[in-house]
């Protein structure tokens, strides 16, 4: 049976969450999809590849999605090409004639772009060229875990990862035995949003070590945030997560490997000059691999962990780009399933949710959406974690995943009793004028700060806490 000729579909959206939208929407529908985030870029990717359509913002970094459209439309190629202009600010009556009439778009959507509707306007754009949407793959058994994963992305290793996977394997070994303070646990007793919230608590520097089986890597901290993170797990690469995000192919990740061995040069590099990928774009993506290897953390329901604080902090140009109060709400929404929630978030119904009387962020830092923020407003130690659950203002899954994340990050206490006297005042309130404490000398190890009540999830007594290394 002859294979059915891909349909190249062009994002051009600086807003990443747009273009993660859309992009997942529209290879659901069976496009092949590339994103871009600048006018320019835009406009060299266009010329570069075959696309049958394009999806252009109006509002972007450089030239604006009307000067990217009247580019488009010069070229040869370009000149039949569907554009479909989308913009949340110029959206009247007017602009909308405008850029059909003025600006050769074959229609105009609103943000937030309706898919339904988009996908009408594709058909009737594509007519027989749209393509069979993707079948279900539910029945397609999980691919191997990341550890053992050697198909599904380690060939997209370049030689600067199997260099930090060797690099991190020394540095566990040389930090582990160490002599001086030195902080330890088990993610059996403690997870890893608890493990962020302590570090942050006190200000810690200094390299955590992580281990889960042969899993090792090094989370690097200055003043309480993570700013450097290396892994030995190959798979963690940044093609697999460029190729993901779809801000590059298959093809073009393979040729760059085999580019950067006879260059001896960063991939990254070699992928700007073969004209595959922006500036913008890879800064995008050196962060999100960063982000990702944390983000894998949180999954692990074992495995040890231990700070170092005489390591050295590298220098890294591009940093992870999240608070850590950011990355605890992120990750617990990740990582959290309904199983792994009945774990450890299970007989909290009669509890009351009162507000840390020193809560650890500010809510800003948190990065709380706005329904989320609207639940905390209603956590005054007067009210169970049922009766949150019952107002209904996330559904039962997210409000127990927010009210876990915060509860790991030190924002709420969990008790058995209401507030007495008056309500507390809200911690969307009191956390507005949250600080930290200042850090502590190097050479006074950090006390150990109290954790929220214990959950009642641990049937089996957790390992001690001091655990030496392999």
């Amino acid at each position: 049976m002859p294979s059915t000729p891909s349909v190249n579909v062009l994002i051009v959206d600086d807003d990443r969450s747009t273009q993660r939208v859309l992009a997942d929407a529209l290879t659901k529908q069976g496009f092949v999809v590339t994103v871009e985030r600048d006018g320019d870029w835009a406009i060299k990717t266009f010329e570069k590849k075959a696309f049958d359509v394009v999806l252009l913002d109006l509002l972007l970094p450089g030239l604006n999605g009307y000067e990217v459209a009247k580019q488009i439309r010069k070229s040869p190629k370009g000149r039949r090409t569907p554009i479909f202009m989308i913009s949340g600010v110029y959206k009247s009556a007017i602009h909308q004639r405008e850029a059909i009439q003025k600006h050769g778009a074959t229609a105009f959507l609103e943000k937030p772009v309706d898919l339904d509707r988009l996908y009408d306007e594709l058909r009737a754009a594509l007519q027989d060229r749209y393509p069979a949407e993707e079948q279900d793959h539910e029945d397609t058994p999980p691919p191997p875990p990341a550890e053992d994963d050697h198909k599904t992305g380690e060939f997209m290793a370049d030689d600067a990862q199997r260099e930090e996977a060797h690099t991190v394997e020394n540095e566990a070994r040389a930090n582990a035995t160490t002599p001086g303070f030195s902080l330890r646990g088990v993610f059996q007793s403690k997870s890893f949003a608890e493990v962020l919230a302590e570090m942050y608590r006190w200000r810690a520097s200094g390299a955590l070590l992580l281990k889960r089986k042969n899993v090792k890597k090094i989370v690097y901290f200055r003043s309480g945030t993570p700013e450097v993170v290396k892994s030995n797990l190959l798979v963690e690469c940044l093609g697999r997560v460029l190729v993901r995000e779809k801000m590059i192919s298959e093809e073009e990740c393979e040729e760059s490997l085999v580019r950067m061995k006879k260059s001896k040069r960063m991939q990254g590099t070699v992928l700007i000059e073969m004209g595959c990928i922006s500036p913008h774009n890879l800064q995008h993506g050196l962060k999100l691999q960063l982000q990702e290897k944390l983000f894998d953390v949180f999954r692990w329901d074992e495995g040890e962990f231990q700070l170092n604080p005489k390591a050295p902090v590298p220098p890294d140009p591009v940093g992870v780009g999240m608070t850590c109060g950011q990355l605890i709400l992120e990750g617990v929404k990740r990582a959290y399933d309904d199983e792994r929630l009945a774990r450890v978030f299970s007989g909290v119904d009669g509890k009351y949710v009162h507000p840390s009387d020193q809560p650890l962020y500010a809510l800003q830092e948190v990065g709380l959406a706005e329904d989320e923020r609207e639940l905390l407003q209603l956590a005054d130690g007067r009210k169970t974690v049922k009766s949150l659950r019952a107002v209904g203002i996330l559904d039962r899954l997210d409000t127990d995943r927010l009210l876990y994340a915060m509860s790991c990050a030190q924002m709420i206490e969990l008790k058995e009793s209401p507030a007495a006297g008056k309500p507390k005042v809200p911690i969307a309130r009191i956390a507005e004028s949250a600080r930290p404490p200042p850090p502590l000398p190097p050479s006074v190890p950090p006390p150990l700060p109290s954790m929220p009540p214990p959950l009642p999830q641990r049937t089996t007594a957790p390992p001690p806490l001091s655990m030496p290394w392999d």
